[in-house]
């Protein structure tokens, strides 16, 4: 499991720009974090993780 912010990227936005691209995570706003939260369990596979760093990569431009 993972949390993280983009500089740039307000957390929601990248919460629905995953969705966009079928991708689920977890927006935390808990005690003012205001990040994304990625889990990862053993059904994941490499290329789920290739999926979402690409759709990152996107997103970042």
């Amino acid at each position: 499991m993972i949390s993280f912010r983009m500089k740039a990227i307000e957390y929601g936005k990248i919460n629905e720009h995953l969705a966009k691209d079928k991708i689920r995570v977890r927006t935390v706003t808990e005690g003012g974090v205001n990040c994304v939260r990625v889990s990862f369990h053993v059904c994941n596979h490499d290329g789920e993780v290739t999926k979402i760093l690409d759709s990152l990569k996107k997103l970042a431009g």
